[in-house]
C-alpha cells in the first residue's frame, strides 16, 4: 500500500544518488598526479600537493550536480507542506503552500500573514512541529540545516565551491580513535594546520594526513566544508525531519 510519504521519499533518494555521483566524479578530480594524501609531517610532500593543485579551477559540473541536491531537499519540505495542507486549501491556493522557513521571528518582522499563508489548512499538531523546526528558535539560526538550505538554494551559494586542504590526524589506540580535522584554502601562501599529540603510552600511534578536497565557501555560519560530508549531514537532516510527520499523512 502506497504511503502519502513515497514520493517525499523517493526525491531524497534521487537526491543521495546524486551525492554518490558526486562523490565519484570528485574522487576522480581528486586523484590527480603522484600526490593525493600525503602525512602531514612530510613537508616536501604537502608542497608537491599544493603545487599540483594549485592553479586548477573546480568542474562547474560540481555546482550543478550540488544545486540539484540542495533543491531536491528543499523541494522535498515544499511537498510535505502540501501534502499536510487540506485539499480545500490546495484546490483554492495551488501556489501558496510551501515549507516555511524563517530566520526570524515572523511575529517581530511583520510578516505573520505570510507565515500563516504557507502553513494553511495544516493540522494543529503539524504546524506546532514546523513551528518547532524554524531556525529562529535555535540560538544560532545561520547554522540551522533549514536555513542553510533556504539560503542555498535561493542564492545558489552552492555554486561557490572551492579547493582546499584538508588536514586529518588521529589517534590510534587499542579499540578507539579520536578523528580531529581541520581546513585552509589552496593558495600560494597556504598554510597547512598541524596538531602536536604527545604519546602517552608505547601503544599509541599518532598519525595524519593532508589531502586536497572540494569545498562550500560559505556553509551556515563555517567556511570551506568539504562539500560531500556537508551534503549528507543535510540530507540526513531532512530525511529525519520528513519523518516526523509520519503519523500525520498515515
Amino acid at each position: 500500500m502506497s504511503h502519502s510519504l513515497d514520493g517525499i521519499r523517493e526525491k531524497l533518494k534521487r537526491a543521495e544518488e546524486n551525492i554518490v555521483n558526486l562523490e565519484r566524479e570528485i574522487g576522480f578530480f581528486l586523484n590527480y598526479g603522484a600526490y593525493v594524501s600525503v602525512s602531514d609531517n612530510n613537508v616536501q610532500a604537502i608542497k608537491k600537493l599544493r603545487e599540483l593543485h594549485l592553479d586548477r579551477k573546480v568542474p562547474v559540473r560540481f555546482s550543478v550536480l550540488a544545486g540539484e541536491v540542495i533543491h531536491q531537499m528543499r523541494s522535498s519540505l515544499d511537498h510535505l507542506a502540501w501534502q499536510l495542507s487540506s485539499k480545500t486549501y490546495r484546490e483554492k491556493h495551488p501556489v501558496a503552500i510551501e515549507f516555511p522557513i524563517f530566520k526570524k521571528d515572523p511575529a517581530k518582522e511583520n510578516k505573520t500573514k505570510e507565515y500563516a499563508r504557507k502553513v494553511q489548512g495544516v493540522s494543529p499538531t503539524a504546524k506546532a512541529i514546523i513551528e518547532r523546526l524554524q531556525p529562529y528558535k535555535s540560538n544560532l539560526p545561520d547554522s540551522h540545516l533549514l536555513q542553510i538550505i533556504h539560503k542555498m538554494d535561493i542564492t545558489e551559494k552552492h555554486q561557490e565551491l572551492i579547493l582546499i586542504t584538508s588536514a586529518f590526524r588521529h589517534i590510534r589506540y587499542p579499540g578507539w580513535k579520536l578523528p580531529r580535522n581541520r581546513g585552509s584554502v589552496i593558495q600560494s601562501d597556504a598554510k597547512f594546520p598541524h596538531f602536536d599529540v604527545s604519546k602517552f603510552d608505547p601503544k599509541m600511534d599518532v598519525m595524519g594526513q593532508v589531502s586536497a578536497q572540494v569545498a562550500f565557501a560559505e556553509f551556515g555560519i563555517l567556511k570551506f566544508q568539504p562539500i560531500i560530508p556537508s551534503l549528507k549531514q543535510l540530507l540526513d537532516g531532512v530525511g529525519k525531519i520528513i519523518e516526523l510527520f509520519g503519523d500525520e499523512l498515515a
